[in-house]
């Protein structure tokens, strides 16, 4: 099913947003970290001024491990709409796990 979504332009049209990052956020959830990675990555072609993807694209960096990457993302999110609270928070929480000593 991924496979054929991915191939599909206008499966990543405005109209079905909302369900894209739906599925894209489960398979985060579900562990599937590579394929929604791929999948947001694949939604901002076709839509590269939706900070909600940038944010769902950032979680999958987060669960990953990949902190800096997640900040970066997230400010593109915030560069888009500066007053995306939840991704400010995101940042700021990254940015101390990042400056946390390590164990």
């Amino acid at each position: 099913v991924l496979s054929v979504l991915m191939g599909l332009d206008e499966a990543f049209a405005t109209e079905y947003r909302q369900k894209l990052n739906t599925f894209g956020i489960n398979l985060r959830k579900q562990g599937f970290l590579d394929e929604s990675l791929e999948f947001f990555s694949r939604a901002l072609e076709m839509q590269k001024e939706d900070e909600n993807i940038y944010f769902n694209l950032a979680r999958v960096h987060f669960d990953k491990g990949e902190l800096e990457k997640c900040v970066q993302i997230l400010g593109e999110a915030t560069a888009i709409n500066p007053a995306f609270n939840e991704a400010v928070q995101f940042i700021r929480y990254c940015e101390r796990k990042m400056n946390q000593p390590s164990a």
